[in-house]
């Protein structure tokens, strides 16, 4: 595993991932070397496994976006609960259960 953490960190995350051989601290420049020789490098930064791995994103940086998720979650599930009582309620009122009678089933 080539990264460009420190030592420390790309051990931890060797050791979790099972992994044997590590280098750390690459340098841009040193994948770039690797990439003209003809060798594969598939590169990601800490942002992207955060930005995986978080329930919320703030793109902007600005924490009022977290106020305006909160919003937009309880909206969001309000609509959802309106759309499974509405359809219920509607087919109740469509469809009325049939009418009792006080006689034998053969009179009504």
């Amino acid at each position: 595993m080539l990264t460009g953490d420190s030592q420390t960190t790309a051990q931890a995350v060797a050791k979790e991932l099972g992994i044997d051989e590590i280098i750390a601290g690459v340098l841009p420049e040193q994948v770039k070397a690797l990439q003209a020789e003809g060798r594969f490098v598939a590169m990601g930064t800490g942002t992207d496994v955060a930005m995986a791995s978080a329930g919320v994103t703030l793109v902007k940086g600005d924490l009022k976006g977290i106020v305006l998720a909160r919003r937009l979650r309880r909206a969001s599930m309000r609509n959802i609960k309106q759309n499974q009582i509405l359809p219920s309620a509607t087919t109740a009122w469509a469809y009325p259960s049939p009418p009792r009678c006080s006689t034998p089933p053969s009179a009504c």
